[in-house]
């Protein structure tokens, strides 16, 4: 018996860790639904419960259980419709509207998205955030951060000027994946009791990275030269203790045998391009160290997924590999040393039908070869 209520109590504790923390966190909980647009200013139709505005500018709440006729209508990438919820919520019916990046009447105009958690923070406790994303295919601007801010208490601005803070949890790389979900994450460790969180954009337009892309529609229902991302399933809970940030993943090369291959972790590159960011910087220093340490021949490969021609890719995932190798010339690794190849999307590890396992197929490794 004392065995079983031992197990209960564990148990218990372990759902208590992993609880989501956030009310409302896939906006299924509506007071009404508006078939129009959310105006500037107008707090009170911010209908979304638990949910609210912390600055005059205006989210927009989309969702299937609309009439199609609606601009509020959550219709398929693309659709003909006349809406501007054009993409799917990734659960349930609705999901938010927010721009990112844009002007308004000669300011920055950001939106912003804030609600009061279950409970407050605990300062020295590490947290795990998630949320997902979707760039609406009505515009032709792309842009990186999107974010979350935790604050003391909820923010009642009657201007639409932006927030500027630093936040917590940040989408540093450009988001331009408008067909498919991507998925925002990371950790960070409480240092207050602060029991409200934010969402939007809270860098200034000029610090904030943007990508001209495609519209799927002509009909100007959003604005083409500003970035509008639509938001759904936002999960904040503590972190257990094993749990490890793919970001701060530390690869062990000692332990790598001839023949053997590791995916370069935290190795980054501009969109489309194969110009190496600073952030990269110290992975590439711990591969340095170790060739310096050892005579070993490698090889550098560069793999990317399946968007675009084969041709494109194959010749991108050649640069990027290059551009590993060259860093590693300029280092004063002898070039007899490093060899590169690019095998474009022809080796993936994850599916291409998801940007989550697309960008598991970006990637570049290193394989001991003597």
């Amino acid at each position: 018996m004392r065995i079983n209520i031992f197990i209960a109590i564990l148990f218990f504790s372990v759902c208590l860790q992993a609880q989501n923390i956030v009310q409302n966190p896939s906006f299924e909980e509506v007071e009404f639904y508006l078939c129009s647009r959310i105006m500037i200013g107008a707090f009170e139709d911010f209908s979304t419960k638990y949910w609210s505005m912390p600055s005059a500018a205006s989210p927009d709440i989309f969702s299937t259980q609309v009439d199609e006729k609606c601009w509020t209508y959550a219709c398929s990438p693309g659709s003909i419709k006349t809406s501007a919820g054009h993409q799917i919520p990734r659960t349930g019916s609705n999901m938010v509207g927010i721009y990112t990046y844009g002007m308004y009447r000669g300011s920055e105009y950001h939106e912003y998205l804030q609600t009061k958690l279950k409970e407050p923070l605990i300062p020295g406790n590490r947290y795990y955030v998630e949320f997902w994303v979707c760039r609406s295919c009505l515009v032709e601007t792309a842009s990186n951060n999107i974010g979350v801010f935790f604050t003391g208490k909820l923010i009642n601005r009657k201007s639409t000027r932006s927030f500027y803070n630093n936040p917590q949890i940040n989408a540093e790389e450009v988001v331009t994946e408008s067909k498919e979900w991507t998925k925002i994450s990371g950790f960070f460790t409480a240092k207050y009791p602060h029991e409200v969180m934010i969402i939007g954009n809270f860098h200034k337009d000029a610090d904030t990275k943007i990508r001209t892309v495609e519209a799927c529609n002509n009909k100007k229902l959003l604005s083409q030269d500003e970035a509008y991302y639509y938001i759904d399933d936002i999960l904040v809970r503590v972190a257990e203790k094993t749990e490890v940030d793919e970001k701060n993943k530390v690869n062990d090369f000692s332990k790598l045998q001839k023949g053997e291959s590791i995916i370069l972790e935290n190795i980054f590159f501009d969109f489309d391009e194969a110009i190496i960011l600073k952030k990269s910087f110290p992975e590439l220093e711990k591969l340095y160290r170790f060739l310096k340490q050892n005579q070993h021949i490698i090889e550098i490969s560069g793999h990317t997924d399946n968007v675009g021609s084969k041709e494109y890719n194959k010749l991108l995932s050649e640069e990027r590999a290059q551009a590993v190798v060259d860093y590693l010339i300029d280092k004063g690794i002898n070039q007899e040393r490093l060899k590169s190849r690019g095998f474009g999307s022809s080796e993936p590890i994850a599916t291409n039908k998801d940007e989550v396992g697309r960008a598991q197929n970006r990637r570049v490794e290193i394989k001991i070869i003597e």
